[in-house]
């Protein structure tokens, strides 16, 4: 079977569109809570303070496509916080995780790339 130039960039293409799709991995699993930004935030004024100073330092066109529907707020049982930021930009989805131990300080920060889309 001769594949030609546009079959095998069409593969391509639909290969990095399907592997975008997978990339996003929830390290918040069983983590409760869900409360979006759009009714405040729930958690000790230091990490409010943290999530949105991070969002002031990105580029304008990161912080806007960041929305409040889009910020979530987890506990995981064990005194333990997280906040969730949704940024869209450059036809992607990245998730920024934010994880706060019981004494309201930032302990970890990951990031994930959740689904690519076509503009």
């Amino acid at each position: 079977m001769k594949i030609t130039k546009f079959s095998f960039f069409l593969l391509l293409t639909t290969l990095i569109c399907v592997a975008g799709w997978v990339t996003g991995r929830n390290p918040l699993q069983g983590w409760k809570g869900g409360q979006r930004a759009t009714r405040g935030c729930p958690f000790d004024k230091a990490i409010c303070d943290d999530y949105r100073r991070y969002i002031s330092n990105l580029s304008p066109g990161e912080r806007s496509g960041v929305a409040d529907v889009e910020i979530q707020f987890y506990e995981d049982g064990r005194g333990q916080h997280a906040v969730t930021i949704m940024v869209t930009h450059n036809n992607r989805n990245r998730v920024l995780v934010f994880i706060h131990h019981a004494n309201n300080k930032r302990i970890k920060v990951k990031k994930y790339t959740e689904s690519w889309y076509a503009a």
